[in-house]
């Protein structure tokens, strides 16, 4: 499912660069531009380049990225979250009006807040951690586990945004997750009381079974 959409995103992302007059920088057809999206080392090595830049910096401040983390409800002043159009105005220079999300990935972005040793240790931790929830729930054979599997894969492949931003993602997708669960194990519960019957015959448990030395009474044919 996520080629189609990744290839739909670019599309809908080419025709809004259009219409607002900008050509595309990456000239080619929708399955090369779409590859060269994929190929992260750019963004990375621009990263680097412009990581003692004070503007970047305040562009992708933890403090800000934190924000994402509390529920505009407790928080009404919050401001949008709109890193991914500041980067694109900030580190490549693209014209602020522009529609646009860009990355400097999940590496780049630790390295400009914390440096180059300080990013090792914050993905290392990262992965670690992901890949103790995957394991600890690798042996649900449910459908909650199946889909926080499926969750966690996905933010652990999506290299592009940082670690705070993927946690915050992670929650609100689990979240969504949880709630259709609920219904829809709300929903089959009310359904299998329906069409379960009282006057059903029971399975006779292992301690109804006939006792030792009594013949058993078969049922008439």
């Amino acid at each position: 499912m996520a080629g189609p959409v990744f290839v739909a995103g670019s599309s809908v992302r080419a025709g809004q660069a259009a219409s607002a007059g900008y050509q595309s920088t990456t000239p080619g057809s929708l399955a090369e531009v779409v590859i060269r999206r994929l190929d992260y080392r750019p963004y990375l090595l621009r990263a680097l380049e412009v990581k003692d830049d004070p503007e970047v910096r305040s562009v992708v401040a933890l403090r800000d990225q934190a924000g994402v983390l509390v529920p505009r409800l407790l928080y009404p002043g919050k401001p949008t979250a709109d890193q991914g159009r500041r980067i694109s105005h900030a580190v490549f220079d693209l014209p602020a009006d522009l529609p646009t999300s860009s990355t400097i990935t999940a590496f780049g972005d630790g390295v400009v807040n914390l440096g180059l040793v300080g990013a090792m240790g914050l993905l290392g931790v990262w992965v670690l951690v992901l890949d103790g929830v995957f394991r600890r729930v690798a042996g649900a054979a449910s459908v909650s586990g199946y889909a926080l599997r499926i969750a966690l894969l996905e933010t652990a492949f999506d290299t592009a945004p940082p670690p705070i931003l993927q946690l915050a993602t992670a929650v609100r997708t689990l979240c969504a997750v949880g709630v259709v669960l609920m219904l829809l194990a709300t929903i089959t519960r009310g359904r299998r009381r329906i069409i379960a019957s009282p006057t059903l015959p029971r399975p006779l448990s292992a301690t109804a079974r006939t006792p030792a030395g009594a013949s058993p009474v078969r049922s008439p044919p």
